[in-house]
């Protein structure tokens, strides 16, 4: 994960089928989502920063939801 943090050009989404992602900033920071349709709208619900939110943490947070 942490190969992942580096500085880089642009952002970037890595997502699953299951409606996690995670977000790779340009600065390095890497922040765990959970998609999610409401009303037949898209949303985005933010789980965490690594390393204080984590990749288990971020499934276990996804099926609560």
């Amino acid at each position: 994960m942490k190969a992942l943090g580096e500085k880089r050009n642009k952002v970037e989404v890595i997502s699953d089928s299951h409606g996690r992602a995670v977000r790779l900033s340009i600065n390095g920071s890497i922040t765990f989502f959970y998609w999610y349709r409401w009303n037949g709208k898209a949303v985005q619900l933010a789980i965490g920063d690594y390393p204080f939110a984590s990749l288990s943490y971020s499934r276990e947070q996804g099926l609560q939801c």
